[in-house]
């Protein structure tokens, strides 16, 4: 995308997103499901909670069925935010023919897989498949295959967490 806005004979500014909307009740449904926890909701407004009301076997050391994992916090609200977001990237289509690469769902399995690993639990693996070899600006990401992780390679992000995320 970089490139190509480069490219042109004039600068311009360029929206860079999905062109989707999603909620912050969507992202954490499909960020937990994909981990393999099931949230129900209860409650309403800023007492509304998300449950635990199911959990994959291969989690069962860590949070149970019943346990409350969000809560809303009325600090984090921010009174002058718009109802509604969405990318609006028609210019970036028509004028440098870009179209995303990563949808919604895809992204939050890659944020999972990440997350994951990054806690010592074993990724499901579809966001770490989708994100093998993208092409960033002549740039190659990849995920750090497991092997590397158990094995302690990678670089620590300054804050005693691994980095397995490479660049190339």
């Amino acid at each position: 995308m970089m490139w190509l806005m480069l490219q042109q004979d004039e600068p311009d500014d360029y929206v860079v997103g999905t062109g989707e909307s999603h909620s912050v009740r969507e992202f954490v449904e499909l960020a937990f499901n994909y981990a393999g926890i099931e949230i129900e909701w209860r409650g309403e407004g800023t007492e509304e909670k998300g449950i635990i009301k199911s959990i994959e076997p291969h989690l069962t050391s860590h949070p149970s069925p019943g346990d409350v994992i969000i809560e809303i916090d009325p600090k984090y609200f921010r009174p002058t935010e718009v109802e509604f977001l969405q990318a609006d990237i028609t210019k970036a289509r028509q004028k440098l023919g870009w179209e995303p690469k990563v949808r919604f769902e895809d992204l939050v399995k890659i944020m999972v897989d990440y997350e994951m690993l990054q806690n010592g639990l074993e990724p499901k693996g579809e966001g770490i498949e989708i994100s093998k070899n993208w092409d960033l600006t002549g740039q190659t990401m990849n995920f750090l295959s497991m092997k590397n992780y158990e094995k302690g390679r990678g670089d620590l992000d300054g804050k005693g967490r691994q980095n397995i995320c490479g660049w190339t």
